[in-house]
């Protein structure tokens, strides 16, 4: 178990200290904006829909 613990932080570098840390203060927030839009994934909405409903 030992071995494969051994093994499984080297294939994963969990063994070394990240080089560089970056201060939580400095990290910036990803701005998000709900939306039911189908063209911000560059596809056109159904226009069917709405006169079935």
């Amino acid at each position: 178990m030992e071995r494969a613990a051994n093994s499984y932080g080297k294939l994963n570098r969990v063994d070394i200290e990240d080089e560089q840390a970056q201060p939580l203060n400095q990290i910036l927030v990803q701005p998000f904006t709900a939306t039911d839009a189908p063209r911000v994934l560059g596809i056109q909405p159904i226009s069917t829909r709405k006169t079935q409903l």
